[in-house]
């Protein structure tokens, strides 16, 4: 039996058209913002929930810290094609009013938890950048 993967996740504008984003380029930092991610999912199983937590985190050398509160959320699909164990799927989720504080180097996590442990994670790296004037 397969485990269930996050497969990819990407922040994204939602008054854009939603592509993946690189970098965050703010008119004045610190910045609060609504951070819109989208989480791509394999192998979910028909009918079976499963927790998803997301996590927001700054890079600053060796140290990470965390910039908001941990996000989770309980995923129940359905199968649709004839395979209960290999489910596709994608959420979007967001981050209300996160303050990010610095420039630099950040990441969103995703992680599926089942029965207290993790079993599968992923992340995207973004920068927060201050536009030139």
């Amino acid at each position: 039996m397969n485990t269930e993967r996050i497969a990819f996740l990407h922040p994204y504008n939602p008054s854009d058209d939603e592509s993946p984003l690189l970098s965050f380029d703010c008119d004045e930092i610190p910045v609060v913002l609504d951070f819109h991610f989208k989480v791509f999912m394999l192998d979910l199983k028909d009918d079976e929930p499963i927790s998803l937590q997301n996590r927001l985190f700054r890079i600053d050398g060796e140290k990470i810290t965390p910039i908001c509160d941990p996000k989770s959320i309980l995923i129940k699909v359905k199968d649709t094609q004839g395979k209960p164990n290999e489910v596709m799927a994608s959420i979007k989720l967001t981050f209300e009013k996160c303050k990010f504080i610095e420039e630099g180097t950040y990441f969103i996590e995703s992680s599926f938890i089942k029965n207290a442990e993790m079993i599968n994670s992923n992340r995207a790296y973004f920068k927060v950048s201050k536009t030139n004037e």
